[in-house]
């Protein structure tokens, strides 16, 4: 593809360090580096904790079975309801369900592709325990907002920060505002592991019970290990189980990889921040394309570049997507769409109508996104070739 959905951002120096861990004789599975990483990352974000999991997906898994968990302090019990916007990606979702808890489905606003607050606030009921937010495409609502009404309302704040991972509102990291932020250094993301996820959290205690159940409910990487190993003399310490739990570990490898990467974030991000403001600006004034220009007060590390077409052409949005791809522009829906539409809702029997969620629907039949470019500045004439393509179709 001319204008890929990512860049390669694996360097020479990130590959050479894993050379040099695989020639080394250490210990591969989960060790130091594993635990360097997470220092290194819960201080880029000035967060007090991180946790490195095998993937986004699991970092969002662990995060719902650590609040539903019998030792985890404000516990949700099973059936309670979690507030999740209808533009999400599947294991945003599946972890509210497998937890035994109710999602209910949250309308989005099609101008920032962000949960919908005013739904948000409507579909609270005395049900209510979480909100899970899902910052998608490096964007996100009103956190100011969503935080002193959550807080006001004693709910539990999750958020998914898979796509969104330097973005800043206020000053202040995404994913930081929550009980639990989860991140994905998926190979698209804004850096890569290849496969991999982090939770970051604010109390030891959390932070220790995500540990826990991220390794088979052992004890060995909690804070309390020899508080635990003394109160149960009988066990062999090396498999002493005081929870239950999940194989969601990462690999030296991946926290090597991790390692490496972040010391380029800030520059990944700053180059994404510069084509998104060349492309954006390129199309202003175009009048059937239109790109989001993103929350007010945060300073956003795009993850992609969204388009909307105008209800004027937006039935010829798939026939579009096909000339993009044949023409060398890799584009995707954004994220799952309007999640109301997926038929495991209705297999599972919670599918609401999809009608009913207006602007998820109009995102649905009107949106997609194209990848931005984070390695390299576009120059002028990449830009204007690209926006060429996007706008040739509609003359």
């Amino acid at each position: 593809m001319k204008y890929a959905l990512t860049d390669d951002l694996l360097s020479s120096e990130d590959i050479e360090g894993v050379v040099t861990l695989l020639r080394s004789g250490d210990q591969l599975t989960m060790s130091k580096k594993v635990a360097e990483f997470e220092e290194a990352f819960a201080d880029h974000l000035k967060v007090e904790y991180a946790v490195m999991v095998n993937s986004g997906s699991s970092a969002n898994l662990v995060s719902f079975a650590a609040v539903t968990n019998f030792a985890a302090n404000n516990q949700i019990q099973p059936g309670a309801e979690v507030l999740i916007p209808c533009v999400c990606w599947s294991t945003s979702m599946w972890p509210i369900i497998q937890l035994g808890l109710t999602p209910v489905i949250v309308d989005v606003n099609p101008d920032t592709f962000q949960i919908d607050t005013e739904d948000m606030k409507r579909k609270k009921t005395s049900k209510t325990a979480a909100v899970l937010l899902v910052h998608i495409i490096g964007d996100c609502p009103n956190m100011s907002d969503v935080m002193c009404w959550a807080n006001d309302n004693d709910l539990t704040v999750i958020e998914d920060t898979c796509e969104s991972l330097g973005t800043t509102y206020k000053g202040k990291h995404l994913g930081t505002f929550g009980r639990f932020g989860t991140f994905s250094f998926y190979y698209s993301h804004h850096i890569t592991t290849i496969e991999g996820g982090m939770v970051v959290c604010h109390t030891q205690e959390d932070a220790d019970l995500l540990r826990c159940l991220r390794a088979h409910g052992w004890a060995r990487n909690m804070s309390t290990y020899d508080e635990l190993v003394k109160a149960s003399p009988d066990v062999d310490p090396r498999f002493l189980f005081v929870n239950v739990g999940y194989n969601l570990r990462s690999t030296e490898i991946n926290a090597t990889l991790g390692l490496s990467q972040l010391k380029r974030l800030d520059a990944f991000n700053l180059c994404r921040k510069i084509n998104f403001s060349s492309i954006s600006s390129a199309l202003k004034g175009h009048q059937d394309l239109t790109v989001s220009t993103g929350e007010k007060m945060a300073d956003i590390a795009w993850f992609a570049v969204p388009i909307t077409l105008s209800p004027r052409v937006s039935q010829r949005l798939s026939e579009y997507k096909a000339y993009l791809t044949a023409n060398g522009v890799d584009n995707r829906p954004i994220v799952s769409g309007n999640f109301a539409r997926q038929p495991v809702l209705t297999r599972l029997g919670i599918a609401p109508d999809p009608d009913t969620l207006t602007g998820a629907e109009h995102i649905h039949t009107h949106s997609f996104y194209i990848g931005l470019p984070c390695i390299r500045v576009l120059s002028e004439d990449d830009v204007k070739s690209l926006v060429d393509i996007l706008t040739s179709f509609w003359v």
